[in-house]
């Protein structure tokens, strides 16, 4: 078995409890700009953790899911 692969499991596994007990006590129209802004983090953590390269599409992706995060993000009122 794999250590990292089992962690990776064990730390998706929490984050996704973590995010249904978020939305049974939050806002849909707040949490949910937040969850795709783990995409975001991936693609750090990525550049930062394992080495890999950010091209043009991937800051265009960022940047897209950005702004729509301060679109949508803008709470319920």
């Amino acid at each position: 078995m794999n250590p990292e692969l089992i962690g990776g499991f064990i730390f998706y596994f929490l984050g996704a409890v973590l995010m249904i007990l978020s939305f049974r006590f939050g806002s849909l129209s707040v949490l949910h700009p937040l969850l795709s802004l783990g995409y975001v983090f991936a693609l750090f953590l990525g550049v930062f953790l394992v080495g890999e390269t950010i091209e043009t599409v991937h800051v265009l992706g960022v940047l897209l899911i950005i702004g729509g995060v301060v679109l949508i993000g803008g709470g319920d009122h």
